[in-house]
């Protein structure tokens, strides 16, 4: 498993979760 890919997923949750609360 890589970090980055970790990372990036962890972004994108945020930015859906993001567009979900707006």
């Amino acid at each position: 498993a890589r970090p980055d890919l970790q990372m990036e997923f962890f972004h994108l949750m945020s930015f859906f979760l993001s567009y979900c609360t707006s």
